[in-house]
């Protein structure tokens, strides 16, 4: 491969991964409000000696959203309704934010 064509797709694959890193800046500002207080509710249970190796619920965090933690990649124990938030499944909250292990953004809807 000549060098201009190698030096072009290191350029594009740099620039692909730093636009994959930088979610916080693609978020609504309802969005980025969840996922802080999302974080600071994980902080708080942590503390409390809250387990977090089955990937609890968390609990609601704002109106309609509530705050999951989850394995990055994700796990088996993460798809047991056990684990999710009952408000998600019975419909009461419409949105979640799912943090992994760390308290690191995972996803939010």
């Amino acid at each position: 491969m000549p060098m201009k064509a190698l030096w072009l797709l290191g350029l594009a694959l740099l620039a692909a991964g730093c636009a994959g890193r930088d979610s916080g800046s693609r978020l609504s500002e309802e969005q980025q409000r969840a996922v802080e207080a999302a974080q600071q509710l994980f902080q708080r249970k942590k503390a409390e000696g809250m387990s977090m190796s089955r990937g609890p619920c968390l609990g609601e965090i704002m109106p309609g959203w509530v705050a999951d933690v989850v394995h990055n990649p994700r796990q088996p124990i993460d798809e047991d309704p056990d684990n999710q938030c009952r408000a998600y499944l019975k419909g009461e909250a419409k949105h979640f934010v799912e943090l992994d292990m760390e308290g690191k953004l995972v996803r939010v809807q």
